[in-house]
């Protein structure tokens, strides 16, 4: 009877931390809109200014065009959001909606960005200074 009654107390802790992680929003973190992907790559880099975003159809992500010709990547990293400048010459894969941009750092994994439509991933990809793929 001890170790069911454990077992019982174990589960409801672990109920009332998965709600109060809910409750705090914790780990849920998205992009609500391009302007917000903006205000991050700006101040993420001081000499940064947002022009145009793309914005992953799930919030996880986004592209950030700079009025200077210039590139930042933004990603969800656990509960909070990084920004990275795309190096140039820049490694980019289109596959239908689905762009894959190389992050030009070893330790950091490829941003992916899932757009709208393929238009709008042949676009990004010829913008960020790659061939554009086939269909």
């Amino acid at each position: 009877m001890n170790q069911l009654a454990l077992l019982g107390g174990s589960l409801a802790a672990i109920l009332l931390l998965a709600l109060a992680a809910r409750f705090l929003r914790l780990g849920g973190a998205r992009l609500a809109s391009e302007s917000e992907a903006r205000e991050i790559a700006e101040a993420t880099f001081a000499d940064f200014e947002a022009d145009r975003a793309w914005l992953d159809i799930d919030g996880q992500s986004a592209v950030v065009t700079g009025k200077r010709g210039d590139h930042a990547l933004v990603r969800r990293h656990g509960a909070r959001f990084i920004a990275r400048r795309l190096p140039r010459p820049a490694q980019v894969d289109a596959s239908g909606t689905v762009v894959v941009i190389a992050s030009g750092e070893r330790l950091l994994k490829p941003f992916v960005i899932t757009l709208a439509s393929a238009e709008e991933a042949r676009l990004l990809t010829s913008l960020l200074g790659s061939a554009v793929p086939d269909g």
